[in-house]
């Protein structure tokens, strides 16, 4: 029974409960269409961006909000006029800044109207959202009352765009440790460098890569090159990124002028060094580079370094340009000024001149001074060009090419004459062949007057054949050599023989120090035929010829 009355009591109190909750409802649906003025509110806002464009939503950090809080007399009514409004008064304000996930909450608000600016972006944000009035609490979406904690999710267009430099020489060659800077155009029209890059300097591949710029128009300056490398900053790489370009591959040439010197071998080829006879004419070539941007540059001098002992024939001089095709073009005398002075020829090109050509080729030919005996001789030829470019098209720096060089040599033959004793031998000459078969066919080397080249040992013993040719073409003195034989054609007197046979020779770099050793030995002695002892036995036996013609007279004389 006891029981019973517990069970009652509580299902009771069930009842009372269930009609209470019954009644609040009732109530609360009847207040929740009034503003409960004791309350708070809370705006949320969660920030999304869609990278280029894409339908793909990503939480964006760094975005800043500011929140006005508009008074009940403000009259505000719309955004233009709450923008105008805080401008011109002093109001409640609250400020937060988006965190990586991108939602911030403004807590506690008083109710009343709110004006919300997005004041600050991402650089990647191309158009901020636009500022909004929102009332708290706000009425919900089913109309039936009020939302006193609001969240919003509004969204950015962002855009990352990126950017590849190559940076390469004429020849398609990477160009790594050249750098560059990136500038902006600013809402004034005016270029300003990009901040937070650092150095911006080309890979091993002649590479920059820049990610994630935002929307506008940027170009990329070069600062420095390579040595030798010209570097043209007025030629600026502009670009300009938008939803439309994203990905830009930008390519750069930078030029750097060769020069090459040659000389004429003896089948009419160039190369860069030759052997040669002190008689012969040699022919030298220069080639320099002409760079396409040559209207540009200030500067543009060939000069060549002419050694004491070759001369050179000025009537020979010839200068021309060469066009893409090859086809030689002579240059006028108003393209450049040329000037000798001491073994020294300065070409002062107008570097205008040169635009229609891909190089400049000079030529000249030289003669031996004949007083040489032997040595290496080289002719240098070097460049001066302009090798920097200012931003306004102007030349500010030079640089200068080292010497390209070609060379050739002439060799020596010291002969020394002399008896077995070691005695020197006076009067001896010889003469010398290239080969051992032209010595024995008596083809031998000319002199100046196209005659015999001969020589004589003196009374020291010594003939030297001067400036003979040695090696083959292309190959350097350091290396080079070639074998002559020699012919004795007259003997220093006439006790001594003449060689029996040609005697090979070296000729190389090294010849003025070698000396040919040439011993000559004396004739055997032949029985005499006309020394005293013959006259004396010639006249004795005149005289017994005589004697017995006598006798035979006498006897004739006696008989008659």
């Amino acid at each position: 029974m006891k029981k019973i009355k517990i069970i009652t009591k509580i299902l009771l109190l069930v009842a009372i409960l269930i009609g209470i909750k019954c009644i609040g409802g009732e109530t609360r649906a009847a207040t929740n269409a009034i503003v409960d003025t004791s309350r708070k509110a809370s705006l949320t806002i969660t920030k999304y961006e869609n990278k280029n464009g894409s339908k793909e939503n990503k939480a964006l950090k760094g975005v800043e909000f500011t929140v006005y809080n508009m008074p009940s007399n403000s009259g505000v009514e719309t955004v233009a006029q709450g923008l105008e409004y805080i401008k011109n008064h002093s109001v409640k304000s609250f400020v937060q800044t988006t965190p990586a996930s991108g939602t911030i909450t403004f807590s506690n608000l008083d109710l009343g109207r709110y004006l919300v600016v997005e004041t600050k972006a991402p650089k990647n944000v191309s158009t901020k959202i636009e500022s909004f009035l929102i009332d708290l609490p706000r009425t919900t979406d089913d109309g039936k009352g009020w939302n006193y904690d609001v969240t919003i999710y509004p969204k950015n267009v962002t855009i990352y765009g990126n950017v590849t430099l190559t940076h390469t020489n004429q020849t398609g060659e990477a160009l790594a440790g050249t750098t560059w800077k990136l500038e902006k155009k600013d809402s004034n029209g005016n270029w300003k460098e990009y901040e937070g890059l650092g150095a911006l300097t080309t890979n091993a591949s002649g590479q920059i890569n820049i990610e994630n710029l935002e929307k506008g128009d940027y170009r990329l300056v070069q600062n420095s090159s390579l040595e030798g490398y010209i570097v043209d900053k007025s030629d600026t790489k502009n670009f300009t990124i938008d939803l439309q370009n994203t990905n830009k591959n930008i390519t750069a040439k930078s030029e750097k002028l060769i020069i090459e010197k040659y000389v004429k071998s003896a089948n009419g080829e160039y190369t860069n060094v030759v052997g040669a006879f002190t008689l012969d004419t040699l022919t030298w070539k220069t080639k320099a580079d002409v760079a396409k941007i040559t209207e540009k540059m200030d500067k543009y001098i060939i000069t060549e370094q002419i050694p004491e002992q070759l001369i050179l024939k000025q009537d020979t001089i010839k200068v021309y340009g060469l066009d893409e095709n090859g086809k030689e073009v002579l240059l006028k005398n108003t393209d450049y000024l040329q000037n000798i002075n001491d073994g020294k020829i300065t070409f002062d090109f107008t570097p205008a001149s040169l635009k229609n050509y891909k190089n400049v080729v000079i030529t000249y030919d030289t003669g031996f001074d004949l007083e040489i005996n032997s040595g290496k001789f080289e002719i240098g030829a070097s460049l001066e060009y302009t090798d920097e470019i200012s931003i306004d098209g102007k030349s500010t720096g030079t640089y200068k090419t080292k010497e390209a060089k070609a060379e050739t040599h002439t060799g020596m033959v010291k002969i020394f004459k002399s008896n077995p004793d070691g005695q020197a031998l006076k009067g001896a000459k010889f003469k010398i062949a290239t080969s051992e078969e032209n010595a024995r066919n008596s083809i031998f080397v000319k002199n100046i007057e196209n005659e015999d080249l001969v020589v004589e040992s003196g009374e020291d013993g010594y003939a030297l054949f001067k400036g003979l040719k040695y090696g083959e073409d292309g190959e350097f003195a350091s290396n080079a050599q070639s074998e002559y034989w020699i012919v004795e054609v007259q003997a220093p007197s006439d006790q001594y023989s003449l060689l029996q046979s040609p005697k090979k020779v070296v000729v190389n770099t090294n010849c003025a120090e070698n000396v040919v050793n040439i011993v000559n030995k004396e004739k055997f002695k032949l029985p005499l035929t006309g020394g005293k002892r013959n006259i004396i036995f010639f006249v004795l036996g005149v005289a017994t010829v005589v004697l017995a013609i006598i006798r035979l007279k006498k006897k004739e004389e006696v008989k008659d």
